[in-house]
């Protein structure tokens, strides 16, 4: 046992099965919030990148018959989005090929409700009474609030909720679970559900090793060997990750532009 587990919950009289229904009970009315967000104030149709970035570059595709690894893969802007296409294909293949923005406005508020009520019941297991408590609430809060509200009323945005999920679900389980075959797994599906989200989710895989450094002297040798495993494996998924990024759709600017930019903001 280290100071790494989790310790015992906020709320110690409800048992795990109440507390896992006080958590099922959340995720669903985050998502019934969202819904009724996007009741009120959403649109099946199209927005901004969902033009090009799912009609032209996915669903034509799926239409023609020519959708393949290298167009799932294929970068959007600086973003490799393998992971939200593959849900939106899904999706729309189970639509009956019709492109609407409802299903994966249901996917991204349940994705989002489940990440949220994941996070707030680690809270509450993770730290005592009365702290776990009052940021499980903040947690909800959050997640019920109508920050940010372009992302969930539009279907495009699916990246943001996976990577989100993935980073939570990295960062919590390596900072708190037993260290263990499974820790390479977990480590390498969250890494990679995070690096083909979006462009940011490449900084996921070196902060799960870094977690995974500030455990190494607290653990015993059995213990190491699998982190030492779970080490190379994200060093590995760095490396390919950078070495595979997308380029940044930046305009190229001359040296002399540059200094006349500079000359500008100091006159």
């Amino acid at each position: 046992m280290t100071r790494f587990y989790p310790l015992p919950t906020a709320i110690p009289h409800l048992p795990a099965g109440m507390l896992a229904l006080c958590g099922i009970a959340l995720a669903l009315l985050i998502c019934a919030v969202r819904l009724c967000y996007f009741t009120d104030y959403g649109s099946a149709l199209p927005v901004w990148d969902q033009w090009d970035g799912e009609g032209w570059n996915l669903y034509r595709p799926l239409l023609l018959g020519t959708f393949d690894f290298h167009t799932l893969i294929e970068p959007h802007n600086e973003h490799r989005i393998a992971i939200p296409r593959l849900i939106a294909a899904g999706l729309f293949q189970a639509n009956r090929e019709q492109w609407d923005a409802i299903p994966l406005v249901v996917v991204n508020a349940l994705i989002a409700g489940m990440t949220y009520a994941g996070f707030a019941l680690y809270l509450l297991r993770r730290f005592a009474a009365p702290v776990g408590l009052v940021l499980a609430v903040l947690t909800a809060l959050c997640a019920l609030l109508a920050h940010g509200w372009e992302n969930f009323l539009h279907g495009f945005q699916t990246p943001f909720f996976t990577l989100l999920a993935a980073t939570l679900a990295g960062i919590v389980w390596t900072s708190t679970a037993r260290v263990r075959w499974h820790q390479p797994l977990v480590c390498a599906l969250s890494s990679t559900v995070a690096v083909f989200s979006l462009g940011s989710g490449l900084l996921l895989p070196p902060v799960l090793g870094f977690v995974l450094l500030l455990r190494w002297r607290d653990e015993d040798g059995a213990s190491r060997r699998w982190l030492a495993v779970t080490l190379a494996l994200l060093a590995a998924l760095t490396l390919i990750a950078f070495g595979q990024r997308a380029p940044l759709p930046l305009p190229s600017v001359s040296f002399e532009k540059l200094l006349s930019a500079a000359a500008v903001l100091l006159s």
